[in-house]
């Protein structure tokens, strides 16, 4: 049996990890009806890392943070975004806007007294391994039931997975697993080594034929 790794062993997150494990346990909903990531459902400057949809018609948005800087750039960058979250949890503005919206990160990388001023906001870490821990509620910002028809959420889900697809395509050439990555090198190096005999013959046959003056082919020279 190999040794059991601790969490310390484990490789740091990702988004796609995070990702994966939001997919795998299901934290937000235990059994949504739709799932969706890296999708613009709610504008073209809003690209929401995780979606669950329940049955009931309710939207649930994960937006994912790796680093304290990722979390800080996210409230610089997207106003428009936190404004009307702000403005809809008022009752006030356009309701196309996710029902809950929850920060999920690693431990420390954002506390619960960052989202005092952001009161839409619910937070939840996540662990190397994948365990979940909430630590903030999550409020409900309105109880609109989903505003997109099925034609309009297929188009949406088409897009975001075509877009999956070509990241996955970029990345796949040089991200490969690390069983993968073993067998890869296992290979090379099994080959280096033939070659390397190879070479020590070619370089015996040379001396054994200058010893014998017998002119050496050109393809061995």
């Amino acid at each position: 049996m190999g040794r059991l790794k601790s969490t310390k062993d484990l490789p740091s997150l990702t988004e796609e990890k995070i990702q994966e494990f939001l997919h795998t346990r299901h934290p937000l909903l235990t059994s949504p009806k739709y799932e969706a990531f890296n999708i613009y459902l709610f504008g073209p400057k809003w690209e929401s890392d995780y979606l669950a949809f329940s049955r009931a018609g309710y939207i649930w948005e994960a937006e994912i943070k790796i680093s304290r800087s990722d979390f800080q750039a996210d409230l610089k960058n997207k106003v428009e975004k936190h404004r009307r979250l702000t403005e809809a949890l008022r009752g006030e503005g356009s309701m196309v806007v996710p029902n809950y919206f929850v920060y999920v990160c690693p431990e420390d990388i954002i506390r619960p007294e960052d989202l005092e001023a952001l009161p839409y906001a619910g937070l939840l870490w996540v662990s190397k391994s994948g365990s979940f821990r909430w630590q903030t509620g999550v409020p409900q910002i309105h109880k609109n039931k989903c505003p997109f028809d099925d034609a309009t959420l297929a188009e949406k889900f088409h897009y975001a997975m075509i877009n999956m697809a070509r990241r996955f395509w970029k990345k796949g050439v040089v991200d490969i697993s690390g069983s993968t990555r073993a067998a890869y090198e296992k290979t090379f190096n099994m080959y280096e080594e033939m070659i390397g005999d190879k070479d020590w013959e070619i370089s015996e046959l040379r001396s054994l034929l200058k010893a014998a003056k017998i002119e050496i082919p050109k393809d061995l020279q």
